[in-house]
């Protein structure tokens, strides 16, 4: 049975019934004492392989086997480590933590189980802002609807002020549009140079 961070949560609960293990590094022979569960060796049927990792006891990793009476019965040297890119360690960073209590702010705690969650103030700030909008005062309601009812009157007011056009103001802006045997602009049409066959139109219409 192997024990690491990864394949083994402990309760936090099961360190009031603990053991104090004395663990030796079997390369550079540090020594350190650590506190551990009692369950984690009942649960294992022969010897417990627990796992050192680097910078718990020294600077190199390495397991211990401990037997049913908490005693270690061996050392294992670990040559090896995968390690993750540094991209992957990245992916799960904050982008914007302002100070310790910001990041606590995003750690959801529910007994032996912890995640970081960024999006968690976010999604909460969206919910207030949503109820808030449902529990908004009768008076400030009024003053919504009042300041939409104002915008509505200036552009309705906007348009009643703008000056009426005059015919040859608009035949001058849409004469290449208007068709040449037009009664509307007949006089227009007549006047107009831009028109290379306006007077022979202009007889085929008085005909």
């Amino acid at each position: 049975m192997t024990i690491s961070n990864r394949e083994k949560c402990i309760n936090l609960n099961e360190l009031i019934d603990s053991v104090s293990i004395s663990f030796v590094c079997p390369v550079c022979k540090e020594k350190k004492e650590l506190e551990f569960p009692k369950s984690a060796v009942d649960q294992a049927k022969n010897l417990t392989t627990i796992s050192i990792p680097k910078g718990l006891i020294c600077k190199h990793h390495f397991q211990a086997f401990v037997d049913k009476n908490y005693i270690v019965r061996g050392y294992q040297k670990v040559d090896y480590q995968f390690k993750r890119k540094p991209t992957q360690y990245k992916k799960n960073l904050p982008s914007k933590v302002k100070d310790d209590k910001d990041l606590f702010n995003h750690i959801i705690r529910e007994g032996n189980y912890v995640e970081y969650y960024p999006n968690k103030l976010k999604k909460i700030k969206s919910y207030e802002e949503k109820n808030k909008a449902k529990n908004i005062k009768p008076q400030e309601k009024t003053s919504l609807f009042n300041k939409e009812t104002q915008k509505i009157e200036e552009v309705s007011q906007s348009k009643e002020e703008a000056p009426e056009r005059t015919l040859k103001e608009v035949y001058e802006d849409f004469w290449d549009y208007i068709d040449d045997d037009n009664e509307d602009f007949r006089e227009f049409i007549y006047n107009d140079p831009r028109r290379p066959n306006k007077k022979s139109l202009i007889k085929s219409l008085s005909v």
